[in-house]
């Protein structure tokens, strides 16, 4: 191996670190129980072996997600050919019974796991490679992203998002590669093609192409003007159209479909959405700066609010920098997250896609306190400040995977036990469910249980199912609402409290319980 190539390998193991970690938790929580979408896509699989059509006229486009989906399936179909020979009926019959069975499922959630972790290698690479950064800014970048919560288990969810975060994230790359190598244009067709392909994902990935034609505007500028810029334009919307059609033919297909989709999509975000709704504008403007300032970076809030600082830091210095980079970067979150802000429904996976983004001017903001600090003491202080929040994080994504790993346990009702006991002096209302479970563990009395009147404790506990008649009167996306939460941390229930997976234990302040009218104290 020559030196130049070792160097490469070397450098690369910090992104691969990052990356490893991010699918290995992910691949030890992913037996998380129940997810809403995974049923649907199923059943198009199913349609779809049924009548022995690639479009069975059962799914919404687009259709990426559709097309893993089915892929999963290959390894069954030639399993099946071998032992059934090449008869189509038993061979239809056998895919169906493996689509009903738990190890498919799993199977699915592996394919959508691996794609969306790999968006921790664009975003190391975008850095190291295509803007030629420092190696630590690179991992800080590729670990902001890799070592969030929020990100690891949404990429267990056979799920569109994590997947056009991934074509986010390399439509990212292509980008920077371009604007860093305008002698070089081809690599807009990379970002053009990935654009192309997180549009056949989700149709707001179509807002992908902001950066990929601004790039090509600032190329073309410094190359030729108008006349480089008119022909690059075509290439790249040509191959993005064929990229997209590609990935959803149903568009030209089905014209029909296709457009109703589309309305029902456009519909679909100016609902209410099982409650997971805000007044467009302002209101939701200010609940997406909350998820991204006290959530998205980390489970924890100084290390959330750390990193935002961090990213401001990022934007600012390459503001400064290079005004016109600094348009390409961040052009598509801007105008991404102030086209949400207009819509109704807010579901926090649908902004995972700006976090590519976000995360490399995190580590270029990490990078310009380094680079600030001429003591080689207070950088190393730095380091090591920024190096202990991607610890913390990283090990709550170990922790909340095994959690999900004693899901079927006792595990979570006798860490409910030690806490009240090691909080003696504080006294709980408990639900009668809770109580029971907590009389099965041993004899022993909680002192500091209140049975009669709720108002005279300081917290109620009580499973999440018995709050609410039903789910979706949970208050949702207010961050803080629990005090603590015993069970799977599958999901940020503060966010998704209508979740439909295992039920779990909840303590909430009395003042908020009675504030927000849950049952058990009425």
């Amino acid at each position: 191996m020559t030196r130049k190539a070792l160097k490469v390998v070397v450098l690369s193991l910090p992104g691969f670190l990052i990356f490893s970690i991010l699918l290995g938790t992910g691949l030890w929580g992913l037996d998380f129980g129940f997810h809403w979408d995974e049923k649907k896509l199923f059943f198009q699989v199913g349609k779809s072996l049924d009548s022995l059509t690639l479009l069975p006229q059962q799914y919404n486009y687009p259709s990426f997600s559709y097309w893993l989906t089915l892929s999963a399936t290959i390894p069954h179909l030639f399993g099946a050919v071998q032992k059934l020979g090449y008869t189509i009926p038993p061979i239809r019959q056998h895919l169906l019974i493996v689509l009903e069975s738990p190890a498919y499922l799993l199977q699915v959630r592996q394919i959508f796991l691996f794609l969306t972790s790999l968006s921790v290698l664009w975003v190391y690479y975008t850095s190291l490679v295509a803007w030629k950064r420092h190696w630590l800014e690179a991992f800080v970048a590729a670990a902001a992203i890799g070592f969030s919560w929020e990100v690891a288990y949404h990429s267990r969810w056979i799920a569109p998002d994590g997947i056009l975060m991934q074509f986010s994230a390399l439509t990212l790359f292509g980008v920077v590669m371009a604007i860093k190598n305008p002698s070089k244009p081809s690599w807009l067709v990379v970002a053009a093609i990935a654009a192309g392909l997180g549009t056949g994902t989700k149709y707001q990935g179509v807002l992908l192409m902001i950066p990929v034609l601004t790039a090509a505007y600032i190329i073309s500028r410094e190359n030729g003007g108008i006349r480089k810029l008119v022909p690059i334009t075509l290439v790249i919307l040509t191959l993005f159209g064929i990229s997209y059609l590609f990935s959803t033919p149903g568009t030209i297909l089905d014209p029909l479909r296709f457009f109703r989709d589309v309305v029902y999509e456009l519909q679909h975000y100016q609902s209410d959405h099982y409650g997971q709704f805000i007044q467009p504008g302002l209101p939701h403007f200010w609940l997406i700066l909350r998820y991204f300032t006290q959530v998205f970076f980390s489970h924890f809030q100084p290390i959330a609010i750390l990193f935002l600082f961090l990213f401001l830091l990022g934007a600012y210095d390459l503001i400064n920098e290079n005004i016109a980079e600094a348009i390409v970067i961040l052009s598509f979150p801007v105008l991404y997250l102030l086209f949400f802000s207009l819509q109704r429904v807010f579901i926090a996976r649908n902004l995972l896609v700006v976090a590519p983004f976000l995360a490399i001017l995190v580590g270029r903001g990490s990078y310009f306190v380094w680079d600030l600090l001429h003591n080689w003491r207070f950088r190393w202080l730095w380091m090591a400040l920024i190096t202990t929040a991607l610890l913390v994080n990283a090990s709550w994504l170990i922790y909340s995977a095994n959690t999900i790993t004693d899901r079927k346990t006792d595990r979570f009702i006798r860490e409910l036990a030690t806490y009240i006991d090691n909080h003696p002096q504080t006294s709980y209302f408990v639900s009668d469910r809770v109580t029971q479970d907590l009389q099965s563990l041993d004899t022993t009395e909680h002192k500091n249980i209140v049975k009669t009147s709720f108002d005279q404790a300081d917290f109620v506990i009580l499973y999440a199912s018995e709050g609410f008649s039903s789910k979706i009167e949970w208050p949702r996306n207010k961050p803080g609402l629990t005090s603590r939460v015993f069970g799977t941390w599958e999901v940020n229930f503060d966010y998704y409290p209508t979740w439909s997976g295992d039920d779990r234990i909840v303590l909430l302040p009395m003042d908020k319980a009675i504030k927000i009218g849950v049952l058990v104290i009425e």
